[in-house]
Order: structure tokens, then C-alpha cells, then sequence
């Protein structure tokens, strides 16, 4: 019932299990082994999660499978700090936070070895870094852009990943045939 409670969390996902935080220094990671299982997580975190006002993350396609579908209190720092600038190419945790909020941690590549400590720092620093990240998109009249498209289409994404799609190869074919063609020309 205390979860909630909670106006805002950090949360991020690996293939060992779920970090989640509260804020600086209230981190935890909660380990899929035993009878905790990715799908006793993501029942009892979805849950938990409902009436949190805000959850913030890095990646969020990675996190879909413990928290459920989008809604609108979901916040992917790593698409915020694309939109405020696009051409970067890396939007590390690590990077980001030092960046936005001067926080110093391991290094990207250090970190990232040791998969429970990463989780637990992109959870951390994605609820440090939320409000900074999101007045920066608003500033640049971009909020609509993150809210409207660019997060409910990373639920789209990770459902497509997850499920596949269904291609249509006759199609693809002829049109692969009509495309080389168009390329020949061209190149003639």
C-alpha cells in the first residue's frame, strides 16, 4: 500500500532483474531468483505501481515487461535527452547525468560490466534527472512531441519487438524489384 503512495520513482530493467529508486541513495534491485520470477515481479510492480505519479527510467522498452503499458506518468530520459540534442548518438545513463545534473559516477564502460550496479544507477539517475531533462524539451517546445508521440510509440516499438510483425514477402518482393530497377536507372 505504501507504493501507492509514491509521487516518483527511478526503475530500470537487465536480464537479472528490476532496480528501483526512490530517489539518491534509496536504490534497491530486486533479483529474479527463486520463486521471484520476472512474472511474480511484474504482476506485484505493475500493481504497485498504478498511482505513482511519476516513473522515470532509461530505455524504457526494457522496463514495459515489469511495469505494464504506457501511461502518461512514464517518463524515458534517454528520448528526453535525444530531443534536446539528436545529433549526440549515446544517451547513456552515466553520460546523461553527468551532463545535466553534474553527477559523477563510474564510467559507462566500467559500469555497465556489472549489470545489478548499472540497473541501480539508471534508476537513480533517472529520477535525478527527469525534471532537469523535461524542462529542457519544454524549453525547446518539444513536450508535445515527447508526451503525444515519442512516448506511447515506445510501447508500439517494444510490442513489435516482442511480438514480431506480420510481413507481407510477395509484396517486399516486388517491390525490392522495383526499387533495384528504379536504382539501375539511376546509377545509368
Amino acid at each position: 500500500d505504501e507504493a501507492s503512495k509514491l509521487s516518483e520513482l527511478g526503475i530500470y530493467a537487465c536480464d537479472e532483474g528490476v532496480a528501483v529508486s526512490f530517489g539518491k541513495g534509496k536504490t534497491f534491485f530486486l533479483h529474479e531468483v527463486f520463486f521471484v520470477t520476472k512474472d511474480f515481479l511484474s504482476e506485484n510492480l505493475t500493481k504497485a505501481l498504478l498511482n505513482t505519479k511519476s516513473i522515470a527510467t532509461f530505455d524504457i522498452k526494457r522496463c514495459y515487461d515489469y511495469i505494464g503499458e504506457y501511461r502518461p506518468a512514464m517518463f524515458d530520459c534517454e528520448i528526453l535527452a535525444y530531443l534536446i540534442d539528436p545529433l549526440k548518438g549515446d544517451y547513456n545513463s552515466a553520460d546523461v547525468a553527468e551532463r545535466y545534473i553534474s553527477r559523477y559516477t563510474k564510467p559507462y564502460k566500467e559500469a555497465v560490466n556489472d549489470k545489478i550496479y548499472y540497473s541501480c544507477l539508471c534508476a537513480e539517475n533517472a529520477i535525478l534527472c527527469k525534471d532537469v531533462l523535461l524542462s529542457e524539451v519544454k524549453k525547446l517546445g518539444m513536450d508535445k512531441l515527447f508526451f503525444d508521440i515519442e512516448m506511447p510509440l515506445s510501447f508500439v516499438l517494444y510490442s513489435m519487438e516482442k511480438e514480431g510483425v506480420l510481413v507481407d514477402k510477395k509484396a517486399l518482393e516486388v517491390y525490392s524489384d522495383r526499387l533495384s530497377t528504379s536504382i539501375d536507372k539511376l546509377e545509368k
